[in-house]
């Protein structure tokens, strides 16, 4: 009885990572990733999933294995019910061949551009053997929904527009969850912003990520005053600070009284939204969780 009840304490103890840690409220975390962006979403009921997956990059270092999956890990979680590419910049997917292969994600969203690049159609075959389906979604398509989220896509512009450059072909997804809602960006440009704007789309939120990682490309006066958010958000890393985010994006921020918080200073940055309220934290690696 005593060896078979010391197996069963080694086995819970083995396993016992791979069992979602509880918690209340939805959480969404912008990963410290480098200059790149990684956003993880976990819903109350036990829904996750991945917006983008890239970051940086070296020989030696490969930003899914040794950033997204230690995270995920971390939180309990050794599955995906979705990932979503907001369009094949390496900074946007390099780090997803190992987490599709590791998370095996339900379903996957790409935009649907040609990309010639080897290692964007190697993840593509490897998203096409391990994931259940690959979809490019329209304007106001939904990925999930239940009594207190949805995430659905926004734009239509990666596919009705085509004469846009890549970066404005991104998918924006919207999170609205418990009364909240957060906007991811991609990488569009102040011209898909525009357009956009023109097209009414549902852009406001409470939460923006800045599109292109704050470049001075994006985030024009008219498409900050038209999310109107409480706080913005800036997937960067710390080599270009006057880059990512641009100091006249920083300026537009500032004017509109909208906080900022910047992966490449603050670290990781989670968003837990329950029925109460909103509240954002940020955590830095080596620092105590």
């Amino acid at each position: 009885m005593a060896l078979s009840c010391s197996s069963l304490l080694i086995l819970l103890a083995s396993t016992a990572p791979f069992f979602k840690k509880q918690h209340i409220g939805d959480r969404i975390s912008f990963l410290d990733v480098g200059q790149g962006t990684a956003t993880v979403i976990e819903l109350e009921g036990g829904y996750t999933a991945l917006i983008d997956g890239g970051g940086y990059y070296s020989d030696r270092f490969n930003v899914g294995e040794m950033l997204i999956a230690p995270f995920l890990w971390d939180k309990r979680i050794s599955h995906l019910d979705a990932v979503i590419i907001s369009h094949p910049d390496a900074d946007h997917f390099n780090g997803l061949p190992f987490i599709i292969k590791h998370f095996a994600p339900e379903k996957i969203w790409i935009n649907g551009d040609a990309q010639s690049e080897n290692s964007y159609q190697s993840l593509l075959a490897i998203a096409g053997s391990k994931s259940g389906t690959i979809h490019t979604p329209v304007a106001g398509e939904v990925l999930f929904s239940n009594n207190t989220s949805t995430i659905s896509n926004v734009t239509h512009l990666h596919k009705s527009a085509t004469n846009l450059p890549d970066n404005d072909r991104s998918l924006v997804i919207c999170l609205a969850t418990r009364g909240k809602k957060i906007l991811f960006t991609g990488d569009i440009s102040k011209n898909a912003e525009k357009i956009l704007i023109e097209k009414n789309s549902p852009l406001q939120a409470n939460i923006l990520q800045l599109p292109h990682h704050g470049s001075t490309t994006s985030s024009s006066q008219a498409f900050l005053q038209t999310v109107s958010p409480d706080f913005a958000i800036c997937s960067a890393g710390k080599h270009k600070p006057k880059i990512f985010p641009a100091t006249d994006v920083v300026a537009r921020c500032q004017k509109a009284g909208i906080p900022l918080y910047n992966t490449a200073t603050d670290g990781t940055i989670t968003v837990t939204i329950n029925d109460e309220a909103l509240s954002i934290d940020t955590w830095k690696t080596g620092e105590k969780k």
